[in-house]
């Protein structure tokens, strides 16, 4: 039996994401939640869109996910906001995004 991907289903308790990035799969989908400064939690795919590492394994710095291999850096939204190569002055693709759930 298939399982439609595109419901809600529980898979942690709120209570579960203090402040360290938590890992969870569910459906085959390997998910990471994540909560902001204020609080307010975020799910996210666990792929960095770069190379595909997990996010799950980074950290949260100034209300973004940190990746653990390159440091990219992904806003609640998905997008990229830091790209440490690149430096200040550097021009993040707006394609280059975290698939987020909202």
């Amino acid at each position: 039996m298939r399982v439609p991907l595109n419901h809600w289903y529980p898979v942690l308790e709120p209570r579960e994401v203090r402040g360290k990035p938590v890992t969870v799969e569910r459906l085959g989908v390997k998910l990471v939640f994540w909560r902001s400064s204020a609080g307010v939690l975020h799910a996210q795919r666990d792929r960095c869109p770069h190379l595909g590492a997990s996010l799950g394994t980074g950290r949260v710095v100034n209300n973004t996910l940190v990746c653990p291999f390159h440091g990219f850096a992904f806003g609640p939204d998905g997008q990229c906001v830091k790209v440490p190569a690149l430096g200040r002055e550097g021009r993040i693709p707006k394609g280059l995004c975290a698939e987020t759930f909202v």
